[in-house]
């Protein structure tokens, strides 16, 4: 079917059909290993109770958490933005990117329901496993 083209009275174009929703090109989704997805939760719940002040900030060693993820969590406490109760890891949604990959999810506390994003990294030198390259509790 041809289609005028806006502001040219005389020129038309033949526009492709569109696809259909079983047509379209799928992308494969990477299964996680549920070994790297309970390893990313257990950093994750760690990470949160160090964020609502149940636990010191010296305990985020450096070759599972990065700089950022420990500057973060210390600015939260410094700002005020304690939780202040325990934390309960609600969701946890994991994509994998290359060599890195993204978790976004929620958390709840007695107070207040909160979410959080992170992106971890294969581990520094020959510890096998995952580092938290980045946090975000929002």
């Amino acid at each position: 079917m041809l289609v005028a083209i806006p502001g040219r009275n005389l020129l038309k174009k033949l526009p492709p059909a569109p696809l259909k929703p079983h047509e379209a090109i799928s992308h494969p989704v990477p299964a996680i290993d549920p070994a790297l997805r309970q390893q990313a939760s257990s950093m994750l719940q760690h990470a949160l109770e160090v964020a609502a002040g149940m636990r010191a900030v010296a305990s985020l060693k450096q070759r599972h958490f990065a700089e950022q993820v420990r500057r973060h969590i210390t600015a939260r406490l410094v700002g005020g933005q304690r939780i202040d109760s325990s934390v309960k890891l609600e969701s946890l949604h994991l994509r994998i990117q290359g060599q890195r990959i993204d978790a976004v999810g929620s958390a709840t506390s007695q107070q207040r329901c909160f979410g959080y994003l992170a992106q971890f990294e294969p581990a520094m030198g020959n510890t096998p496993g995952l580092r938290m390259r980045s946090l975000r509790v929002l």
